[in-house]
């Protein structure tokens, strides 16, 4: 399994079949950057806020319509097999997380002293190895490769002026 992913908590988790992909440190960097932006930025606890709100706010209101959204999102989901609010709200939260987390990993990884250019690197791997297994990104709580290796191509030389190696 190639995956890397932060525990509510701040405790991070890396799957050794991730290594055969980052293939050297600067990649693991910026890896290990993402996750720790994941805890830094409380992602889990926006998460958990999040949907409690959606779920509490849906409440409220299919009380007033009659059971109208509840109907609605159950008639969807049979005939589908999607979630309307998966799709149209928790995914592209989660993507934004994401993409948030990638951006601060970047800075992380700057910042400790890696070569950060190895992200592109990193995800051509990733895309090259998910070929054709990867979903349309509006099924998934992540951006694309292929989105995410142009963000990462956008905020390089910033990344790279802005925030250089901290000299101890």
């Amino acid at each position: 399994m190639a995956n890397a992913w932060c525990m509510p908590g701040g405790k991070i988790a890396v799957y050794t079949g991730l290594l055969k992909i980052t293939k050297n440190t600067n990649a693991l960097s910026v890896v290990m950057g993402h996750e720790i932006a994941h805890a830094v930025a409380k992602h889990s606890v926006e998460r958990m806020s999040h949907a409690i709100t959606l779920n509490v706010g849906t409440q409220i209101a299919d009380v007033f319509l009659g059971g109208a959204i509840n109907r609605t999102r159950q008639t969807i989901g049979s005939n589908t097999g999607f979630d309307i609010f998966k799709l149209g709200i928790m995914n592209p939260f989660g993507r934004k997380q994401e993409t948030e987390a990638d951006y601060m990993g970047l800075i992380f990884s700057s910042l400790s002293g890696y070569d950060i250019r190895e992200s592109v690197k990193l995800w051509e791997r990733m895309a090259e190895k998910n070929k054709g297994k990867e979903p349309p990104q509006f099924l998934s709580t992540h951006p694309s490769s292929k989105n995410r290796i142009k963000n990462l191509q956008g905020w390089m030389d910033e990344v790279i002026i802005k925030y250089p190696p901290i000299k101890a």
